[in-house]
């Protein structure tokens, strides 16, 4: 029986990481005991991200991307099913999100770099982990995040931007699906210590809208540009990551990895009663 749950651990801890920006990590596969709640924080960075320009050409962009993103927030976890074999949970998400895109224009091609500050950040997921046997185990993930940021600055082809008029708030949403594979190594000889490494591929689907602005540099006037992207190029990824789980499992410490579609790394730490 504790192979079993080593095994579900596994294969939580894969599907989190995503986090998929990712813009939010994916989650870990482990599931929460029915009827038993959990709380952890969690922080998500994102290095980079191909998006698909809403507008392209003369009147939008030749490329974009999410150049940064760092996401803070409190995650409460609730174990909903449980028997020998199969297992489910569902967890809420608050926080606060940033994000910084930066895009080559489809005019002089010159780079525009805009930030958003921290703003309210929301999300809900669940997963159902399958347990087998010899220490493996395998998750599904599903998630949605959103959250919305007031424009902090621009700069373009290195001069700050002024005069700034038109649509002044970033609006992301993302929604995840994740298929983890779990393996449970139960470090007996330190003090009931589980690793659980996880590896598997991640489908992320991500919009910014942002709308459209215009504003003056020093030597420029950008008169009624679309700022805003579709969504993500690429939408699948891999996801590596592994939990360290102490104290009779209360105690989890998650560090994951996201590629291909995004390169992001998420560290997190959640307590269970």
């Amino acid at each position: 029986m504790k192979k079993k749950h080593l095994l579900v651990s596994l294969i939580a801890v894969t599907l989190l990481s995503n986090s998929y920006l990712h813009a939010a990590s994916v989650g870990s596969g482990r599931t929460i005991p029915q009827g038993q709640l959990a709380v952890g924080a969690e922080y998500n960075h994102i290095f980079d991200k191909d998006m698909d320009p809403k507008t392209k050409g003369l009147d939008g962009y030749d490329s974009m991307e999410i150049d940064e993103s760092n996401q803070v927030y409190g995650v409460i976890s609730y174990g909903l099913f449980q028997n020998d074999r199969l297992a489910a949970d569902l967890s809420v998400k608050l926080g606060a999100g940033d994000l910084v895109t930066q895009g080559v224009d489809g005019t002089f091609f010159n780079k525009e770099r805009i930030e958003y500050d921290m703003g309210f950040l929301w999300g809900i997921g669940g997963k159902v982990g399958i347990q087998f046997d010899k220490g493996w185990s395998l998750s599904l993930h599903a998630g949605y995040d959103a959250w919305e940021s007031d424009l902090d600055s621009i700069t373009y082809s290195g001069e700050k931007a002024f005069n700034v008029e038109g649509a002044k708030t970033a609006k992301v949403s993302e929604f995840q699906a994740a298929i983890l594979f779990n393996f449970h190594l139960d470090m007996k000889e330190s003090n009931g210590m589980v690793f659980v490494p996880y590896v598997g591929p991640v489908f992320d689907w991500m919009r910014v809208k942002t709308g459209r602005i215009s504003y003056e540099t020093a030597s420029f006037t950008s008169t009624n540009t679309a700022t805003g992207a579709k969504d993500a190029k690429d939408n699948v990824g891999v996801v590596v990551g592994a939990d360290v789980f102490c104290f009779n499992d209360a105690l989890k410490l998650n560090v994951e990895g996201r590629f291909i579609s995004e390169e992001a790394l998420s560290v997190s730490l959640r307590y269970r009663f």
